[in-house]
């Protein structure tokens, strides 16, 4: 299937952007906008994860300089432009709402993407010989004097370089490049072990602030942590004298080397995660963030804390699916038990809870008690069981043991904490021990929003939106956003901010239909703003995972929640919803 073609069928127009930004239809017409900001609004836009870029964001771009009111006014007039500009084509391109703006990427064939993909490499060689033209060349749409859409524009070029310069060069004419510390056969033996080997290499620094080299140390640091934590990953650290540290024999060793890109380009540092493949001696992806020097290189600086988390989730992304077709190797990972549980089924729930035992009896690593700990958490929130005298034991000790055996890891510790909240409802022992997550590893999405929901179960409702916002923004690229989705839904719910409950709790949904949680927060703010049909119809789904469903899950501390105020808004709604 062509590249940028939907469901099989043909693109409806073709979309040039190295070289100057140029739009044709099937037969060769040319339908490029006149305006540059929007020819810049398209390019944006296709070149956004999944055509998608927020309204804000593109207001920041473009009109940064002006007052709100204003710059919003200028992106509905210039997207109504654009909409007219692509209206000929016969697809609806461009959609948005109050939130986003989306280009249907899939009705396109976009050049950079054609030629990033693996059939693309031959007509990227023919089109362009052995140079590449300049992304969007000759564009310029600084007039607000901002330089935000300038910024953009150089990281998008320099990633690109990244992606297509090597190209360039026909697989045969390649320099072979051996790979640091192993030879080839060595590394094909690492895909055997229990779990993955990753390697760092040293910081690559065009950084002109001192200490640039130690930041970027840092910052490996911390993805080496996360991935520590999320899939038992054994690190290998080859950044200077360190390789001292390590005796490498056959069958030991990375599966993938990690390496990171500091660059400064005026007020800004330009941080780049590389990711290569040993075993095939290849670049598998990049991923690129800016921050604003001003801010500061530190791990206070939004920007870098949000690198972290989602670097730390495309590794732990490339690892899951590297494991996927190794024919289920390195599944006894926390990253891989999280995702089976949230997919929801009886029967996955099921065979996770046997994938931990036996883990734990292999290995003996308490992440995976705490994981059976909170797979309790699903028997009893996700109307898979009941909430008895036997959940309530196993949980209990499970919490305990993991206590004494691992009191310094996030997952750990997170997992650990929320069962103690939600099933034994101890909510000193669990904010102790979420507490102590977030201090270990701040930049950890799930910690966070655990942590959002243990001041929601205990009524600190600011304290509870403040770390669900923080959660949001480090997991946006998170197979789990859906649950941080659903967790703002919940606490939206309960400040009584309905109808921001029914937008979080309905993104949950169409990610998990089933997710029960939301389900049921969702129904409650459906009736306290009056759409009781919608409230009804959401209990009647939930009846059919639970026929038993009522408003007594409130009085009987099935959702956890302690605030007598908020207790009686839920058994309220319920009561109105028909539950």
């Amino acid at each position: 299937m062509d590249p940028g073609s939907e469901a099989g069928r043909p693109p409806i127009a073709r979309l040039y952007l190295l070289g100057p930004v140029r739009l044709t239809d099937q037969e060769g017409y040319d339908r490029t906008p006149k305006g540059g900001v929007r020819r810049a609004l398209l390019a944006v836009l296709a070149l956004s994860q999944h055509g998608t870029k927020s309204r804000l964001s593109l207001q920041d771009m473009f009109w940064g300089d002006r007052d709100p009111a204003r710059g919003a006014s200028s992106l509905r007039n210039a997207l109504s432009v654009l909409k007219k500009d692509l209206a000929d084509l016969g697809d609806e391109l461009i959609t948005s709402d109050a939130q986003d703006v989306r280009l249907n990427i899939d009705r396109l064939w976009i050049d950079v993407v054609h030629y990033a993909s693996p059939t693309g490499a031959e007509q990227l060689r023919h089109t362009h010989g052995q140079r590449l033209p300049d992304l969007i060349e000759g564009l310029n749409v600084r007039a607000t004097g901002d330089d935000t859409f300038e910024d953009w524009l150089r990281i998008e070029r320099q990633h690109w370089i990244d992606v297509l310069e090597p190209k360039l060069t026909p697989p045969q004419e390649r320099e072979r490049i051996d790979p640091p510390l192993r030879d080839p056969a060595q590394m094909a033996l690492s895909d055997l072990q229990s779990h993955f080997g990753i390697g760092l290499l040293p910081t690559i620094s065009r950084a002109n602030a001192l200490h640039a080299e130690l930041f970027g140390d840092s910052i490996m640091d911390s993805i080496a942590d996360n991935l520590r934590a999320v899939h038992l990953a054994e690190i290998y650290d080859y950044r200077g004298d360190n390789t001292a540290r390590f005796d490498i024999g056959a069958g030991v060793g990375p599966s993938i080397l990690l390496q990171l890109k500091l660059f400064q380009d005026a007020n800004r540092i330009n941080m780049t995660l590389l990711v290569y493949r040993t075993s095939q001696q290849r670049l598998l992806w990049t991923w690129q963030m800016p921050a604003r020097y001003a801010d500061g290189m530190n791990f206070d600086n939004l920007a870098v804390s949000n690198f972290i988390n989602r670097g730390s989730d495309r590794v732990s992304k490339t690892l899951h699916d590297l494991a996927m077709k190794a024919g289920g190797a390195y599944l006894n990972t926390p990253y891989h038990a999280l995702n089976t549980m949230f997919r929801l089924e009886g029967q996955a729930l099921g065979d996770t809870r046997q994938m931990l035992i036996n883990a734990h009896s292999e290995t003996g690593e308490s992440v995976h008690r705490a994981l059976l700990a909170y797979l309790n958490t699903f028997h009893v929130g996700e109307h898979w069981g009941r909430y008895d005298g036997a959940v309530i034991d196993d949980t209990r000790e499970h919490v305990y043991n993991v206590l004494n055996d691992d009191p310094f890891n996030t997952v750990t510790l997170t997992m650990a904490g929320h069962a103690a909240g939600y099933i034994l409802h101890d909510p000193v022992l669990s904010g102790e021990m979420l507490e102590r997550a977030v201090e270990l590893n701040p930049t950890l999405a799930l910690a966070w929003d655990h942590l959002a929901l243990h001041h929601m179960y205990n009524g600190r409702y600011d304290d509870a939106l403040k770390a669900s916002e923080t959660a949001i923004r480090l997991g946006v690229y998170s197979p789990l956003r859906f649950t941080y989705d659903t967790t703002m839904c919940m606490i939206s719910t309960l400040r009584g901010e309905h109808a921001r409950a029914v937008e979080f709790g309905s993104r949950a949904l169409a990610h998990r239909p089933n997710y029960g949680a939301a389900l049921r927060y969702m129904s409650v703010a459906l009736a306290h703003l009056g759409q009781d049909e919608e409230a009804h119809r959401l209990v009647g789904r939930i009846r059919q995972m639970e026929p038993d469903f009522s408003g007594d899950w409130v009085m009987n501390d099935r959702l956890a929640v302690s605030d007598d105020g908020a207790r009686k808004l839920l058994l309220t709604g319920f009561e109105k919803a028909g539950a």
